[in-house]
């Protein structure tokens, strides 16, 4: 069983996203499909394949060039589906191709009020939207699982000015994914990075304990301090076979040691105000923090303060240390390099007697766990205005069968 975990730590792109599947290939295949895009003259672009490297992490760039304009009579979503349908292509990488056309189309009139899809529909986007449907046929994996996506931060200019990261559309793609900022300033997850993920993905979650067979590695255009790139690892997720045994009971013994490695950074505070430590908090969480949080504690000359605490990936703790000295009144700031017991997490969408429903998933060290998400539960609540108590004893009700795949 051939099966895909996608890692998005510095998000996805389309061009990406087709690198890394490119890389996937074997040389025989990455020149058939190269020729398979070239000969494809619809709208004049030629891609190529070109080693490189980000942070000293190895990969391929598939290049797009364009020889001259390429546009629709009218930019709107019947004019580009008919042209994705007219393609010479098979029926499954059309079809995929266009519904993930529609669902940028959805994205961009729901959430920038706009009716022009011109901007979605240069070449380079449109080829590189293909050419991950026609990789995918080709390697045809039985599941893709994806990682929490990093969508960056900030603000970028458009020709109608600054949009906020992530950009409306790519939100509203989003939504229902786990996704997270940090502290790069700039765009990681694009409109059609977004689109590709949410509709071919299984699954969101971590890496699983998994069989790796070979790793494709997409590289990006712009430099960072951290390695621009997306990568895709083509193996077995290690499942548990014998449900009498404990997934610990069918690994090595170090699959039960710690599986994560994470910082915590700490400062005590007796001379900040409520307000400015919410503001402090607020600042790590938008700068990458995966936790937050404060403790009541006693300090000198018997004075009542707060402990601020917040938990990071280890590459982000000296951003995050500085965030803290600038926005705390803190002179220094502890740090405890933390290893973590950490289960597999998923999310899946299940129908329910109220209608959709997130539902969250873990499993590992011999332990199963699941429940709804909060926020799945909120939403219907107010809307069919009853109580979550009441909510979740009728979505529990075995006779029922709430769930219902």
């Amino acid at each position: 069983m051939r099966e895909f975990y996608i890692e998005c730590n510095m998000g996805a792109s389309g061009n990406r996203l087709m690198s890394a599947f490119y890389e996937l290939l074997s040389q025989e295949d990455q020149q058939q499909f190269l020729d398979t895009m070239n000969q494809l003259g619809s709208f004049n672009t030629s891609i190529s394949a070109i080693p490189s490297s980000k942070c000293n992490v190895q990969g391929t760039k598939l290049t797009i060039s364009t020889s001259n304009e390429f546009s629709f009579s009218q930019y709107d979503l019947s004019s580009i589906k008919e042209f994705i349908l007219s393609l010479p292509f098979s029926k499954k990488v059309k079809e995929d191709a266009a519904t993930i056309y529609e669902m940028i189309a959805e994205a961009k009139m729901t959430a920038c009020n706009c009716f022009s899809l011109e901007e979605t529909v240069y070449p380079e986007r449109i080829t590189s939207i293909i050419g991950v449907c026609i990789l995918i046929e080709k390697l045809k994996p039985e599941r893709i699982i994806v990682s929490p996506i990093h969508v960056g931060s900030g603000f970028i200019t458009r020709d109608y000015g600054s949009v906020p990261v992530p950009t409306p559309e790519v939100a509203y793609l989003l939504q229902g994914v786990p996704s997270y900022g940090g502290p790069i300033s700039d765009e990681l997850c694009t409109t059609e990075g977004a689109a590709i993920l949410t509709y071919f993905a299984d699954e969101f979650g971590y890496l699983p304990v998994m069989t790796t067979e070979k790793i494709g590695c997409g590289i990006g255009e712009n430099d960072y301090d951290m390695a621009n790139c997306v990568r895709v690892f083509s193996g077995t997720v290690v499942e548990n076979t014998d449900p009498a045994l404990p997934d610990s009971a069918q690994l090595p013994a170090s699959f039960d040691d710690p599986n994560d490695t994470v910082v915590q950074l700490s400062c005590n505070l007796d001379d900040m105000s409520g307000e400015d430590i919410s503001f402090a908090c607020d600042q790590l969480w938008h700068n990458g923090a995966v936790d937050v949080w404060t403790t009541p504690i006693q300090m000198k000359k018997s004075h009542p303060g707060q402990m601020l605490c917040c938990i990071c990936r280890p590459e982000y703790a000296n951003h995050l240390a500085k965030v803290l000295l600038k926005h705390t009144t803190a002179w220094n700031i502890r740090k405890t390099t933390c290893d973590r017991y950490c289960m597999t997490a998923s999310l899946e969408n299940v129908n329910t007697l109220y209608g959709p429903v997130t539902i969250r998933k873990g499993h590992g060290y011999g332990v199963t766990k699941q429940k709804p998400d909060f926020s799945s539960l909120a939403q219907i609540a107010v809307e069919e205005d009853i109580s979550l108590q009441q909510l979740r004893q009728e979505l529990f009700v075995p006779a029922k069968n709430p769930y219902e795949k």
